[in-house]
């Protein structure tokens, strides 16, 4: 079925009487619309990609037993690594930014685990730009609801980070006395919400959405399996990328990247570049460092992910495979452990960061990981902890090409 195909019929109402469609939404005070059992999403506990992670909810709603490092890894998305550089100065100075290299968003990732779960994604970034575009957006998001469908969303309380649109509230005007759309009018859940608390309002209107629905029977286990791990060679080896399909919030970016094993390279080059760097702003500085200690972070997590699924999918396959499998993961395993170690190279700010004039800011919350506290934080990131982070990232990638070997027998 082709993109237009499926537009079609989702236009039409059809999947939505065809197949099992959540649990419907319930009318609450003042009409609020809200979708009751959508989860909450860890800030934490393994589970740094907020897409993964916010689909991985979504698709509980729905009735879907995927984990989170299962969908990392049918994704491709425990395995990748790349760098990307923006095309203006604006963006700390024109080096390295963890937005390409942190969304899983850009490359097969979303697309892979939908094939693999039976699931699809409405999507045209280019509604935004459009005439009426965020009146578009909002009325389809309040339909979603309204049939029983929550809507992943991205930067719905800060940075690029994705969330889930659980419900909206009728009565909060879509936009504000300056006639800018809001976020307050839809109920979420985010890497952002305090613990234990409810639905959140949003801080502002979404960047870019992804209106989920399954359409076909998932993929076998065996299949899927055997396919992520061609995937996950396949990226590993491939050294460029390029960014193909439209989002709403990639304009400035270039549209190629170094990816897999080549990115570490791309990755120590910018942080060996101590002319480059003396010449950033103290506020592009910031967002340097805090987008270094991001993609460590999400590199951490990744790995930690590639470990735990290949450990989970070995069944699935003979013996002499099962045993490869098995051996990449603990190689996985002692890269990852590697990584804990060695944290401060990578650590975020103490005062965390926030985007001059723009309201990006970061929410990091510890966690204890093999009996430390990660991720770790610092008052200063100097050119020693940069030069030793070079270093560490050269040690890694030699891990990471470890990993592979077992992984390339299987494939």
């Amino acid at each position: 079925m082709d993109r237009r195909q499926f537009v079609q019929i989702a236009g039409s109402g059809f999947l939505g009487s065809a197949l099992p469609a959540g649990r419907g939404s319930a009318e609450g005070a003042k009409g609020v619309r809200t979708l009751e059992g959508v989860g909450p999403l860890a800030s934490r506990q393994g589970m740094q990609c907020s897409l993964m992670g916010s689909l991985e909810a979504v698709l509980h709603y729905h009735g879907e037993a995927y984990d989170y490092a299962e969908l990392m890894g049918l994704s491709g998305a425990a395995f990748r690594i790349r760098v990307a550089y923006p095309t203006t100065d604006r963006i700390m100075g024109g080096r390295v930014h963890p937005g390409i290299s942190v969304d899983a968003s850009i490359g097969p990732h979303m697309q892979a685990v939908l094939d693999a779960t039976g699931f699809e994604r409405e999507v045209d970034a280019h509604v935004f730009h459009a005439e009426n575009g965020e009146q578009t957006v909002a009325t389809r998001i309040e339909r979603e609801i309204d049939e029983g469908r929550p809507v992943t969303a991205m930067n719905l309380q800060g940075a690029s980070c994705w969330g889930v649109i659980a419900g909206y509230d009728p009565s909060i005007p879509p936009r504000d006395a300056d006639g800018e759309w809001q976020g307050r009018r839809y109920l979420c859940r985010t890497y952002y919400d305090p613990p234990d608390s409810g639905y959140m309002p949003a801080r502002r209107f979404p960047w870019d959405v992804y209106f989920i629905r399954k359409v076909r029977e998932p993929q076998a286990p065996e299949v899927a399996a055997r396919k992520s791990v061609e995937r996950a060679v396949s990226l590993l080896e491939t050294e460029r990328g390029t960014v193909t399909e439209p989002t709403a919030w990639m304009w400035f970016w270039q549209p190629d990247y170094v990816n897999g094993l080549a990115a570490y390279a791309a990755w120590i080059k910018d942080l060996r570049d101590e002319e480059g760097i003396a010449k950033l702003t103290p506020a592009q500085f910031l967002m340097y460092w805090e987008g270094h200690a991001m993609m460590y972070d999400q590199l951490h997590d990744a790995r930690r992910a590639a470990a735990a699924y290949l450990r989970k999918v070995a069944p699935r396959f003979g013996v002499r495979e099962a045993r490869l499998l098995t051996e990449a993961s603990s190689r996985y395993d002692d890269l990852v452990e590697h990584m804990t170690r060695s944290w401060g190279c990578f650590p975020f700010s103490q005062d965390g960061y926030v985007e001059p004039g723009t309201g990006w800011w970061l929410r990091v919350e510890h966690e204890e990981f093999l009996g430390t506290q990660i991720p770790s934080y610092a008052g200063e990131w100097t050119a020693d902890m940069r030069r030793g982070g070079a270093d560490l990232l050269a040690a890694l990638r030699e891990k990471d090409e470890q990993a592979l070997v077992p992984l390339r027998e299987v494939a």
